[in-house]
């Protein structure tokens, strides 16, 4: 009887007692978090010009980093600026190249909107933007008896060797399988493209 009495207040100590993970193991967890996120990912790169200048963020918490010109190509077409860098991306990741803000101040605008550096591109890192400004603009004289229209050259504003004109953002890629079905599933939007959420 005594025997099964202390077996009884065994147990109830046990459902009483508190079960904690011991803090050494929560520390290290939280250790290698913080240490992946600080050390990031070695990305390697190379400058193929002598004044070609090392990519670089403005801030440690930006997205991209600023490209720097150390040519330009002017054509009837566009205008191309190398960076003279050469990246190697990364298995599994893309490079993107954005304008940066400042082009707002600028005759200029990305041609393809949006560049990508794949993983397998070795070449330079380049830019290539479309000119905005009309090459001609029209000066108008009126006087009492005549009118004279004259075709007079504009200078678009454009950036310059030397130069940040744009960045490059690193990203990771998903791996994507492609599935062909013979129909998708039901959503709330359907087939609704251009405008159909609104002006």
């Amino acid at each position: 009887m005594l025997m099964l009495m202390e077996k009884v207040k065994r147990i109830k100590k046990s459902k009483n007692k508190k079960v904690e993970t011991p803090a050494v193991e929560s520390v290290n967890c939280v250790t290698h978090a913080v240490s992946t996120i600080v050390t990031g990912v070695d990305v390697k790169f190379t400058k193929k010009a002598k004044k070609a200048t090392m990519p670089v963020k403005a801030h440690a918490t930006d997205a991209g980093f600023d490209m720097t010109a150390v040519s330009r190509t002017i054509t009837e077409d566009y205008v191309e600026y190398d960076t003279g860098i050469a990246i190697a991306i990364p298995e599994g990741c893309v490079g993107l190249l954005f304008p940066r803000s400042s082009v707002s101040k600028y005759d200029l605008t990305l041609c393809n909107s949006v560049g990508c550096v794949d993983c397998g591109y070795s070449g330079n890192v380049k830019f290539r933007f479309k000119i905005t400004k009309p090459a001609y603009d029209f000066e108008i004289k009126n006087r009492p008896w005549w009118s004279k229209i004259t075709r007079v050259p504009t200078t678009p504003k454009i950036y310059q060797i030397g130069d940040k004109i744009g960045q490059l953002v690193i990203m990771k890629l998903p791996e994507i399988n492609l599935v062909q079905v013979d129909t998708l599933d039901t959503t709330e939007r359907g087939d609704g493209g251009f405008g159909s959420t609104g002006n």
